[in-house]
């Protein structure tokens, strides 16, 4: 990080910036342990299908909240609203801890999801408000790098733990707990300065809960109405889902019941080449967001990720699984950069921002209510897995092609 000064336009930047890479590498290990409740529901308490299934869902599908959150950090002091969201998003990791069901622990991570998109919309406050708009792109490789490094260690440290003993959760869950609250505090410390101060979103009104729901689904129609590009950018999303939650809720299917691998080599050709190869492309994909606007990358990379499904279709083993893996890992490192800095960069105000990336969060909840179960339910009505993969492929590119028809002012960083 000594580097930091040499691309950071504002000289406060440097600090938040060492602290905003730290508060992120604590702050991915919930979501770390909180990937493997999934397994846990069905090795541990030998939970039926359809509760595995829901919990895979639940973090994505919660998104749909987003919006109202964003409205919530609009109403709310920074610190208080980080407060918040301890009380809703990590002390109900130590009622995981705790549970002796699957049914407790359905109920604990339900709780705990429902606050899985909180720090969306301060996150895209963070990034307008402290960086300057031709940094953001390396600014945000460099947390993305040390999440994602953070979430496979913790994630394959967890797994080995929990096979010599199925209930190490109830150890884990309450560290997990105590990283979050320095995470946390590393975020409050980030609020605090005149950097984001200055620049932070306004607060607004407080207002009634119904009130403030109704307009939330108001605020985003008039913002979707309003702004064609935005739309026309979160259609381009909207197809790029239909790829990638088909791809998401066939693959654990595809491993078991085509392949027949262990849960080792599934691990091994899936979760761990994953977030490595992630992670070597990430800031050689800041810099081209930086150079050419996040736009430009979204449409190379959602053009990419449209050979993973085909792929997909032809794989026979480990190893082809793990180059498709490493295929599907270099376009997710675009579209994990531009997830966040496209919203933030075609807010048309800095004050927008989080608004924006509020928006954009929860059509990513609304993405995984409509196509995962769209991929399992192709599966199961045509007994083979060749169907629904094409159907991801081509939603893959068609998202190409409608990111590329977004209008060119859109496309710079600004």
């Amino acid at each position: 990080m000594s580097n930091f000064p040499q691309f950071l336009s504002y000289p406060e930047s440097v600090a938040v910036m060492r602290r905003h890479v730290v508060a992120s590498v604590c702050l991915s290990v919930r979501w770390a342990v909180l990937q493997m409740v999934p397994f846990l529901l069905k090795a541990l308490f030998k939970a039926p299908n359809y509760q595995s299934v829901l919990a895979t869902m639940m973090m994505p599908a919660m998104h749909l909240g987003t919006v109202v959150w964003g409205q919530v950090y609009r109403r709310t002091d920074a610190r208080r609203y980080l407060w918040l969201f301890v009380l809703l998003g990590v002390l109900p990791l130590a009622g995981i801890g705790l549970s002796r069901s699957a049914p407790a622990m359905l109920l604990w991570l339900a709780v705990a999801s429902l606050a899985s998109p909180a720090l969306i919309p301060m996150a895209g406050d963070i990034l307008r408000a402290c960086y300057s708009p031709g940094v953001r792109g390396r600014v945000y490789a460099w947390i993305t790098v040390a999440s994602m490094l953070s979430q496979a260690a913790v994630s394959w440290g967890v797994g080995l733990w929990l096979d010599r003993d199925g209930w190490a959760f109830r150890i884990y869950m309450p560290l997990t707990v105590v990283v979050q609250f320095g995470g946390v505090a590393l975020l409050a410390w980030i609020a605090r300065q005149p950097l984001f101060i200055e620049r932070q979103q306004a607060t607004l009104r407080s207002q009634p809960w119904t009130t403030m729901l109704r307009q939330s689904v108001q605020q985003m129609v008039a913002v979707l109405r309003r702004d064609r590009a935005f739309l026309r950018f979160e259609m381009a999303f909207m197809l790029y889902g239909v790829g990638w939650m088909i791809s998401y809720a066939l693959l654990p299917l595809l491993g078991n019941n085509k392949l027949h691998l262990t849960y080792s080599q599934f691990a091994f050709s899936t979760q761990v080449t994953l977030p490595l190869v992630t992670v070597l492309a990430t800031p050689l994909i800041g810099y081209a967001v930086d150079r050419i606007g996040p736009l430009p990358v979204a449409t190379a990379a959602f053009a990419w990720l449209a050979l993973y499904p085909i792929m997909l279709i032809a794989v026979a083993g480990t190893w082809s699984l793990l180059a498709a893996t490493a295929l599907y890992a270099l376009g997710m490192a675009g579209v994990h950069t531009v997830w966040m800095l496209g919203p933030v960069t075609m807010a048309r105000q800095a004050l927008d921002a989080s608004h924006y990336t509020a928006i954009h969060a929860t059509m990513t909840g609304v993405r995984s209510l409509l196509f995962q179960p769209l991929g399992w339910l192709l599966y199961e009505w045509t007994g083979t897995f060749w169907i629904p993969l094409v159907v991801a492929a081509v939603g893959f590119a068609a998202g190409a092609y409608c990111m590329y028809t977004v209008p060119s002012q859109q496309r710079q960083p600004r």
